[in-house]
């Protein structure tokens, strides 16, 4: 099956063939109308019309889209990128159903750091999320990765490769794409699932301090952490591989998580209803429904609350519990400003199974995307 959608990456090739229109001005609508009136007078594979331009052309010609449906362009952190890139929009728009322009934070060529640090993890974010979207929609998507900076074009082709998603290049002496070869990329579950949780927490915290729990580290996660040292501690961030591969990890165990889980728990085994112990049943909105939703699952032997505060609000998580049981999974539940915290009991009796319990109830629960069916 071709794919219908495209994501594209941008960046400001359509700035050297039109100097003289721009001349150091403003950019502005003025001079996009004279760009645009120009370009619509080339040959859509003419040099002067940009990388971007070139390269889909060269993908619709081809036929390696059928039936194009949308096409997301994502555009860098400048006022530069966003300029050519809503003028590509505009340009090639009559030749998909939708097309839109999307700005990837952190993404600009004046600060190393911000660039590193935040800007290509951003744009992992934003093609992860397109892929599901367009998945979502039963459609089949691609990468054209041919514009913008450097980094961010090999970024996106190891995003493509990593998400299992075509990716196309048009390289510079090329009048046509190519796709890129896959690349072996292989996922140790097992050693996912073992820092999993971490992973998780980075996620929802963007920094932490060194957790010990943790240590020692393997070797092979040290790459996928960005650690760094403030008065004398060590904290640490996912790196923009480690966000890559914490996508793509989320992605592919979905399917293979099965074969981790711990045993179903007989039916006459199973709690008929959770146990409310600090007396909140009833006053904290969709509680009930959601620990009644989680006590469905085969491997979930009860549920019991511990913690009740109608004043603190904190985004829902699951992470091992504090009780330090092998087999419990700790929860939190927020509705406005109230928060519950409850305990899972669980079949698990291994380390491994326990985190995949976790990263189950995570993808169910938490990660759960509008038109997936993850249950």
């Amino acid at each position: 099956m071709k794919p219908t959608s495209v994501i594209c990456t941008v960046g400001t090739s359509l700035k050297n063939s039109f100097k003289d229109e721009i001349n150091n001005k403003p950019l502005n609508k003025k001079i996009q109308k004279s760009i645009l009136s120009k370009l619509t007078k080339l040959s859509l594979d003419d040099r002067r019309c940009g990388a971007e331009i070139n390269s889909i052309n060269s993908m619709l010609q081809k036929g390696y889209i059928k039936d194009p449906s949308a096409i997301y362009f994502l555009v860098s952190d400048t006022k530069d990128g966003q300029f050519f890139g809503d003028l590509v929009r505009i340009f090639l728009s009559s030749k998909f159903k939708n097309a839109e322009c999307l700005k990837v934070e952190g993404l600009i060529d004046t600060d190393f750091k911000k660039f590193k640090n935040h800007g290509l993890k951003s744009l992992v974010k934003s093609i992860s999320n397109l892929v599901r979207k367009e998945k979502a929609l039963g459609r089949d998507i691609v990468i054209n990765s041919t514009g913008g900076f450097k980094a961010q074009i090999s970024f996106a082709g190891l995003i493509g490769q990593v998400l299992h998603v075509p990716v196309y290049y048009q390289f510079e002496a090329f009048n046509e794409v190519i796709e890129l070869p896959p690349m072996p990329v292989f996922f140790d579950y097992h050693l996912w699932l073992k820092y999993f949780g971490l992973f998780d927490e980075l996620e929802k915290e963007l920094q932490i301090e060194e957790d010990k729990s943790y240590m020692p580290l393997d070797q092979r996660i040290y790459p996928l952490l960005d650690i760094e040292e403030i008065d004398g501690k060590e904290y640490w961030a996912i790196s923009p591989m480690g966000q890559l591969f914490y996508e793509g990890f989320i992605e592919d165990f979905a399917i293979t998580v099965k074969n981790f889980l711990p045993p179903e728990i007989p039916l006459n085994e199973k709690w008929k209803k959770p146990n409310f112990e600090d007396e909140n049943e009833g006053r904290h909105k969709g509680l009930k429904e959601y620990l009644y939703a989680i006590l469905e699952l085969p491997y979930v032997k009860g549920i019991y609350t511990h913690y009740f505060n109608p004043a603190l609000s904190r985004a829902n998580r699951f992470r091992k519990s504090s009780k330090g049981k092998i087999n419990q999974i700790e929860g939190w539940y927020t509705f406005r400003e109230a928060l519950t915290k409850f305990d899972i009991i669980t079949t698990a009796t291994t380390e491994e199974q326990r985190q995949a319990v976790l990263f189950d109830l995570t993808r169910r629960f938490i990660k759960k995307r509008k038109g997936e069916n993850l249950l």
